[in-house]
């Protein structure tokens, strides 16, 4: 039924059938939930090794790195080392480091690069964090070590986040 009133355009009542009451809820609503909205945090998937479990910390300190290369996760007998993250601090400014795998003391036995000079500091005691490395870096050979080899100079501190996998 409509209500005409002098003057106006006609006006339907709605609140006849809850029509109206349902807008009005639905309006509260949307401010309740927009009110009580709160960022939520964004989670990430953690890397798992073959077997399921997580990788294994490897921490390291003060480790000098200069031409040579400097051994930091030894080789283990017919398993590859997968490395899931990192994170490295330098003392010197300016060097750029690269991973290198093989054997030996310094790997320098089938000694193969794993990354081309890939992390550079800028800066006296700026860190490099990867966050997780999909795919990780991978031995290309079972029982090789993982060495760190520098530009220049430095001393390294870190910590690896590493899996041995049977290939």
């Amino acid at each position: 039924m409509d209500i005409i009133v002098t003057g106006t355009l006609p006006v339907r009542n709605n609140w006849q059938g809850g029509r109206m009451w349902r807008w009005i809820c639905l309006i509260l609503t949307v401010v309740f939930l927009a009110g009580n909205a709160q960022a939520q945090p964004i989670v990430r998937a953690s890397p798992r090794c073959e077997d399921g479990t997580l990788p294994t910390s490897t921490p390291f300190t003060n480790t000098y790195v200069g031409a040579a290369n400097a051994l930091i996760l030894a080789g283990v007998a017919a398993k590859r080392i997968q490395i899931w993250r990192f994170w490295l601090l330098s003392d010197t400014a300016t060097v750029a480091i690269r991973f290198e795998e093989g054997t030996g003391a310094t790997c320098g036995t089938g000694n193969a690069v794993t990354t081309q000079n890939l992390y550079q500091y800028n800066a006296v005691n700026q860190s490099i964090d990867s966050e997780a490395l999909f795919p990780p870096l991978t031995t290309i050979t079972n029982a090789d070590s993982i060495c760190l080899r520098a530009s220049a100079s430095a001393t390294i501190t870190g910590v690896f986040w590493t899996c041995t996998v049977t290939p």
